[in-house]
């Protein structure tokens, strides 16, 4: 049986297809596939998707919609995020690719997209252990701590790097001050933290930004899934990758690190 699962998020468009085995539950990876249309590009001002965006969106979705035809797809998920949740035209637009790709879009609030995130990145073989899950999207960061017996936390908080960095960043390299704005910001987002003692295992880090800064450290220009899969980010080198990308600009950052960080940069 073939699932696929679309994942139209603030940044980036992804497509899962998996081969699910009914009797033994096992699952194998089709396809994996995502786009970086960023559909929330200037969403804060007005809180409308654009049409430019919708069409990009769109042209994303039409050709997922192709891969899942030649495929014989059985079953086809969708879901929305934060863009959706927050523009005046997401129910809309929701509705209109509802019915026009024939699957059940679903718009999941904060805390689902916080619960699925987390079920979906914890390992199995680990049930009894809790693991702090940090999904970092371009309109929201979600925070989930727990194991795969229970959630003892969890909280979508309404900040994302692209949101951030629309806000806050018009100059080229970024001057101290549009630092220390996302910096403030951040500690005054996430200050609900310094009032939970958190014990757990590891940190699972998930979603385009950590993937992209784990190419970027491993020197890989395109997206490498097997390089990516359970890598290690040290806080040692996201601090030294923070002082360099704060010194440089975007044209700089596409020519240092390759196709890997289109759309992202």
């Amino acid at each position: 049986m073939l699932i696929s699962s679309i994942d139209i998020g603030s940044n980036t468009i992804l497509l899962l297809i998996v081969e699910y085995d009914t009797k033994s539950h096992a699952i194998r990876t089709i396809r994996n596939e995502y786009r970086v249309p960023r559909i929330s590009q200037n969403l804060k001002t007005n809180l409308i998707i654009s049409n430019e965006k919708i069409t990009e969106m769109w042209n994303v979705l039409e050709e997922y919609d192709s891969i899942l035809n030649e495929l014989n797809v059985d079953l086809r998920l969708a879901v929305a995020t934060n863009a959706f949740r927050i523009a005046k035209n997401g129910v809309e637009l929701a509705d209109k690719i509802r019915y026009h790709f024939k699957y059940g879009l679903k718009i999941l609030n904060g805390d689902e997209e916080a619960r699925l995130s987390f079920l979906g990145s914890l390992p199995d073989s680990k049930l009894d252990k809790n693991f702090l899950v940090l999904d970092i999207g371009g309109g929201s960061t979600e925070i989930i701590l727990g194991s795969k017996k229970k959630i003892l936390f969890k909280k979508s908080f309404n900040v994302g790097v692209v949101s951030l960095f629309e806000k806050y960043l018009s100059s080229e390299p970024p001057t101290l001050y549009e630092i220390r704005m996302i910096e403030e910001k951040l500690d005054k987002e996430f200050k609900l933290l310094q009032q939970n003692e958190f014990s757990f295992e590891s940190i699972i880090a998930v979603a385009g930004t950590p993937t992209t800064l784990s190419c970027m450290l491993q020197g890989k220009k395109t997206y490498d899934e097997k390089s990516v899969d359970n890598s290690i980010i040290s806080v040692n080198e996201i601090k030294s990758i923070i002082e360099t990308l704060t010194k440089i600009t975007t044209t700089q950052v596409r020519d240092i690190y390759g196709e890997v960080v289109k759309g992202r940069e």
